[in-house]
């Protein structure tokens, strides 16, 4: 939560639209899937978060690519 907050306070600061949101949803998306996955602490549920993770990653790096390209266009 923790996380998805201080990406959010960057979002502002630097000024990103809308589709970085989008992607930060899909992030926060991916961190439920992940808590779920954690809850019971069972050892191949954890390591499949851990292996998932890259996922939350991704998306939000290609949100921020976008947007940077969006105002490289405008």
């Amino acid at each position: 939560v923790v996380f998805l907050t201080l990406m959010s306070f960057a979002g502002i600061s630097f000024g990103l639209d809308w589709p970085f949101y989008v992607g930060l949803a899909v992030a926060a998306g991916f961190a439920i899937y992940h808590q779920t996955l954690i809850f019971k602490r069972n050892r191949q549920q954890c390591f499949r978060a851990f292996l998932n993770n890259n996922w939350l990653g991704l998306s939000l790096f290609v949100v921020i690519v976008l947007s940077y390209a969006q105002f490289l266009t405008a």
